[in-house]
């Protein structure tokens, strides 16, 4: 009972030197179960071998960490090791322990995307039979611990690029804003749709921004049926709202602004906010719309310093709360446009 691994695999006993006669049992035994430790010490997480290869350049690979083996050299268990464990990974020395500790780790930083493991369970919830209102109760029961403006899975500069891009896109017409209905974008060759439903029953067309940001965890349920195309709509509207960054309006809203036509057609039945006879009065017109907005939101954000207002337990969600929830960073964003247009000289940069 006493015994280390190295004692324990000797072709001979060290007690007495008479040769053990279920040696090549023991060493059957030590290597297959050896085998399975270093099956079960993988990370504890399922990858999507297609979509890691198209979403990661480098091929996925593991890190393995093991602690030494008590066998010295020529002891008959450790070509057995070194062949399980690997040339890099064995090593050799110290007492004659028990046991070794086995672990494996990716080696590289993965996107949350192609965790099977992760993607997997949001999927199977979406396929349920349930009804939008149902499937949204059973969701939010004891879920999400923060506001909106920390619960959306995005890096900040894509998440403000995304903002802009939405006020673009309503600027241009691109996109719809129907809370009843699935959002849709153009500003492409074709029409795509956003998640739907959403994960919060909204209250109000104005809260269709925050519900589409609140949507975006909805495409990692997606993503193993559809692939990136489920991106493809937070895609365009990131490619609107980009340049704002660079202090460069981005050139459909240029040209609408300028001639009065977008390069690509209007979604539905929306009209373009950016209206009027002259170049003037478009501009005029795109910066009054900012302007209600930002108003709306300042106002949302005074609330959100004074006021508690909770969502529902069943997803329902009071008119206002999405969006104030977001109301800082919307301001931020709205701004930023609201100053290029501002801005004559701005308005000439375009890309």
């Amino acid at each position: 009972m006493g015994e280390g691994l190295a004692t324990y695999l000797e072709a001979s006993d060290p007690h007495t030197g008479q040769r053990r006669v279920d040696h090549a049992d023991r060493m059957e035994t030590f290597r297959l179960q050896l085998g399975k430790a270093m099956s079960q010490s993988k990370p504890l997480v399922s990858i999507d071998d297609d979509l890691y290869s198209e979403c990661h350049r480098n091929p996925l690979s593991l890190l393995t960490v093991c602690s030494q083996f008590p066998f010295a050299e020529g002891h008959p268990a450790a070509d057995s090791a070194r062949e399980i464990v690997g040339e890099q990974v064995y090593e050799s020395g110290g007492s004659d322990t028990a046991s070794v500790l086995i672990s494996q780790y990716i080696e590289s930083p993965v996107h949350p995307l192609v965790v099977r493991s992760f993607t997997r369970p949001v999927m199977e919830a979406l396929a349920s039979n349930e009804e939008p209102s149902e499937r949204a109760a059973s969701f939010w029961m004891w879920r999400r611990g923060r506001r909106l403006d920390g619960f959306v899975p995005l890096p900040r500069k894509v998440l403000e690029s995304i903002i802009r891009g939405f006020a673009v896109a309503r600027l241009c017409g691109y996109v719809t804003a129907d809370i009843d209905k699935p959002v849709r974008i153009t500003a492409g060759s074709d029409t795509v749709e956003f998640p739907w439903p959403m994960l919060s029953r909204l209250g109000g067309n104005n809260d269709v921004l925050a519900g589409l940001l609140e949507a975006f965890s909805l495409t990692f349920g997606t993503v193993n049926g559809e692939g990136f195309s489920v991106y493809e709509g937070y895609k365009r509207l990131h490619d609107l709202g980009e340049p704002s960054g660079r202090n460069m309006l981005h050139a459909d809203l240029e040209q609408i602004v300028e001639s009065g036509t977008a390069p690509h057609p209007a979604v539905a039945r929306e009209q373009p906010k950016a209206t009027g006879n002259t170049s003037k009065e478009r501009l005029a017109s795109a910066r009054q719309y900012l302007e209600a907005n930002l108003a709306e939101f300042e106002d949302q954000k005074t609330k959100r310093s004074r006021d508690v207002r909770h969502r529902e337990a069943d997803g329902q969600a009071e008119p206002g709360v999405p969006t104030m929830e977001m109301a800082e960073l919307f301001v931020k964003c709205y701004s930023q446009l609201h100053t290029l247009l501002d801005d004559e000289a701005q308005r000439k940069s375009v890309v």
